[in-house]
């Protein structure tokens, strides 16, 4: 799994991964979202350069946390789903 170059955000690393929990806190029903941030289940996380937004993907789906005006950060993130997080997840039998 390598992490793509992004100008608007990064993909955190594992131990990184508390840095997005705020932004998903209105979610935290949503067992599959701490089960990767907690590092039980696995998943992916990006976090915007500002902090403020955050994509987590996981074996149920793709999660949108903190801001969605951070049009430039979600713009990259739309052309890292085309061209990297959904080809993954239909080549591993994942997407339904």
């Amino acid at each position: 799994m390598c992490a793509h170059h992004m100008i608007q955000g990064m993909e955190l690393a594992e131990s990184y991964f508390y840095k997005a929990f705020g932004l998903f806190i209105t979610m935290k029903h949503h067992i599959s979202i701490q089960g990767v941030i907690s590092g039980t289940i696995p998943g992916r996380i990006f976090l915007s350069n500002n902090g403020d937004t955050a994509v987590l993907s996981n074996p149920q789906g793709i999660f949108l946390g903190g801001s969605p005006d951070n049009k430039a950060f979600l713009k990259e993130i739309n052309m890292l789903l085309q061209e990297i997080l959904l080809p993954q997840l239909a080549s591993k039998g994942e997407l339904d």
